[in-house]
Order: C-alpha cells, then structure tokens, then sequence
C-alpha cells in the first residue's frame, strides 16, 4: 500500500465548492469555547495507491477542518458588522497566517445573515494593472442589466455592457471621477447589505486604493462593508497611505493574526490526521512552524508525503523522530519574500542565519560594520515581521521570527560566502 499523500486545500476561499461539498455545521473553538452555525468548512484531502488483487486504484478521502484559535478574531468582526453594518475592517497579518481563511469564514455568517458578497484580490504580477481586483469583485453586479442601466461609465472598465459607452473626456481627472462615481452608484444599487472582500490589498494597484477610498467615503451612509485583508509589513506606499488615512480618520477596524498556540496548534494538527499526533511531533511544531497555519499543514503534509509520519499500532508515529527538510510550499513562500528583500535588509538576514537564526547586536556588528546600514537592515526586516528585536540584561540580539525563515535563507547564501561569515562571527564572539 502507498503512503497517503496529504493534499491542503488553498488558503483562499472556494465558497461555491465548499458549500456543495459541506453542507454541514462548522465549530470555531478557540481555548475551548465553541460556536456552532451552519457553513462550510475548509478541507484537507488525502489519497494514496491502495493495491487490490495485483492492481493498484486512487483512493481519495476529504477531510474536513475547523477553523482554530480565531474565536476572538471572528467575533470582533462578526461584532463590528452586526453593529454598523457598514465600514471597513482589516485582517493583517503575515504570509500563511490564515487571513484569506478568516475572511472567508466571516464572509459565510454575513451571507447566513443577509448580506450578498463580492471578492477580488490584488496579485503579485497586478501592480501593473489598473483596477484589476476591483473589476474582479464588480464582475458579478454588471453581469445584471438592470444595475447598469444609466451607468455608461463603467463601459471605461468593462466590455460588451448594455449601455453606450462614454466619449473621453479632454479632463482626465473629471473622467476619473466620473468613473469613480459609477462604480459608488452601482454599489448603492444592491439592495441587500453587501459585502466587499478585497484580498492581498498589499499588492493592489494605486487606482484600486484610490477607488477604494473614494467608496469608503461615498458610501459612509450605506449597509456596505469593506473586508480587507493584508499584509501590513509588506504593503506598497499607496496601500500603507491608504490604510493611514482610514485609521486617521477612525474608518479601520483592524485585527492582527497572531501565531496560533499550542493548544490551536495541536487541534489542528489532530484534525489534519483525524487522531492524536505524535507528542515528538508537537514538541517541535512550534519551534518549525512558529504557529503558522500554513507551515503548521505543509510539514505535516509533508511528513506524511515522506512516509515519515505514518500509522503503525493504530496510532501516529514520527519515523526518525524529527521533522525534515522544509517543504517545497513554504520554501518557496520565503524564498520569494527573501529574495525580494534589498540591501541592506538581505545581508542582515543572512548574517543572523549564518548565526543560526538568533545573534547579538556585536557579532551582527562584525559582519556588517557600517552602523547605519545595519541599523536601516534590521528596522526593514522588522516592518516586514520577519525580525525581532530582543533586550535582555542590556544586550541587543536579534532573532528571525520563524526558524523555517532561517533555514531557508541560509540554503541561498553561496557556500563560499557561508565559510566567510561563519569566520567573521566566530571572530566576533
């Protein structure tokens, strides 16, 4: 028989197939509390090659999962929306931390409760396009000719709509406006409460943000919510006036996900496998995956791709004892984020790796002699959340905020260049 293969469902939210596949009711359990409405759950599946009379078939299990340790979380925002009906909330956090996942679960009690729901997300390769995600999320609504009537501006952003399509204006900014005011009267246009899910807002174009904005202030009067989620170290310096300008003016509710504790950590991990896991396993999760959603299901994932997590006895083993290499997804993830890092955010993130991932202030000095260099890396790679900063008995050390980080970033520096900072950190110390 083959090892089963662990397949994660996407961080992003497939509402349509989660809601034909799980009709049935989900639990939010946070430290032991537990809410129960009817939606749907994330999924995890698994298959593997089972051998029957010489022959070999696909066998596919799905299993369900609940969302853990956001109770606080789902309850500011389910709370906000109940209240005001209206605003704008914010999920940030970093990459893998279960922003989408939240969002997605808050966007299923809205529509339990009235609300109809549009999304779109910003992208990586989108920086380029202009009102790429915002044409996403309005898709829906301009596929009805009776929201469009009268509204011929918005023939600007889409194609083959059943009104004439303006004239251009010699005034490119009485243009934009006018667009700007379409999309606010097609918005006012949805008669039940609605919903604005704008994924990875970190990554969207400025003429998004400044849509977005003009919304948020024409829309004030309306039963429209905003839900954005982001990733606040890493946002563009439109995203980040745009997120300064709503919390000045009071318009963000804002909630940062934190690492899941051990507690969420071990549901979850239970959860994934249906049974008990392994205590060695749960002793280093939190070291490995730092609380990270996404880190905490693709080592296990992994392990069980590996054959290193296997049943045996009628319980979960860890064969060897630890957990392995990082797993291809994560790896990926940080390499992209590290590589996007300059200087001199980068060389100080290699010097602490080459440390092992924790390093005094003095032996990071010796490696990176100019002082404000230094000083400008680490306060780049503390923005992003990829740092910490540590003060204990009057000494400075810094420390990467996930081990996974560490080990990745130390895989990419040539083995040349490792033998030479190894040299001047032993120096140092």
């Amino acid at each position: 028989m083959g090892q089963p293969l662990a397949i994660a469902s996407s961080d992003r939210w497939r509402d349509d197939h989660a809601r034909a596949r799980f009709p049935r009711p989900f639990v939010v359990r946070d430290n032991g509390a537990q809410d129960e409405r009817t939606g749907p759950w994330a999924s995890v599946g698994t298959c593997g090659l089972t051998g029957i009379g010489g022959a070999s078939r696909l066998v596919s299990v799905t299993r369900e999962v609940p969302l853990f340790g956001r109770g606080r979380e789902l309850r500011l925002v389910l709370e906000h929306a109940a209240r005001t009906r209206a605003g704008v909330v914010g999920i940030a956090g970093p990459a893998g931390i279960g922003k989408s996942r939240l969002a997605g679960e808050v966007i299923q009690r809205l529509r339990d409760d009235g609300f109809r729901a549009v999304q779109g997300s910003g992208g990586p390769l989108h920086g380029d396009l202009s009102y790429a995600p915002v044409v996403a999320a309005l898709r829906p609504l301009v596929a009805e000719a009776r929201m469009v009537h009268g509204l011929g501006e918005l023939g600007r952003l889409f194609d083959g709509l059943p009104v004439p399509r303006p004239e251009p204006l010699s005034d490119r900014r009485l243009e934009r406006t006018r667009l700007f005011e379409a999309v606010c009267t097609l918005l006012r246009r949805v008669s039940a409460p609605l919903v604005v899910h704008l994924d990875d807002l970190h990554w969207a174009d400025s003429d998004s943000l400044a849509l977005l904005h003009y919304l948020v202030r024409g829309l004030a009067d309306r039963p429209v919510l905003f839900l954005l989620a982001y990733r606040a170290g890493e946002c563009a310096p439109d995203a980040a006036a745009l997120l300064n300008a709503l919390r000045h003016a009071d318009q963000l509710t804002e909630t940062t996900l934190g690492p899941l504790d051990s507690a969420a950590v071990r549901e979850l991990v239970s959860a994934l496998l249906g049974d008990e896991p392994p205590a060695v396993l749960l002793e280093q999760l939190p070291v490995r995956a730092a609380g990270v959603p996404l880190f905490v299901r693709a080592l296990v994932d992994g392990l069980r791709e590996e054959g290193a997590l296997t049943r045996s006895g009628g319980r979960w083993v860890l064969r060897g004892g630890e957990i392995g290499q990082v797993p291809d997804i994560v790896a990926d993830l940080l390499r992209a984020r590290i590589e996007a890092l300059a200087e001199p955010a980068r060389a100080v993130l290699d010097a602490i790796a080459v440390a092992g991932g924790l390093v005094t202030h003095g032996v990071l000095a010796a490696s990176i002699p100019d002082e404000s260099a230094l000083l400008d890396g680490v306060r780049r790679l503390r923005r992003a959340g990829l740092v910490e900063e540590e003060l204990a008995g009057g000494a400075v050390s810094y420390r990467v905020a996930y081990r996974l980080l560490s080990e990745v970033a130390y895989g990419l520096i040539p083995a040349a260049a490792r033998g030479e900072r190894h040299a001047a950190a032993a120096r140092a110390v």
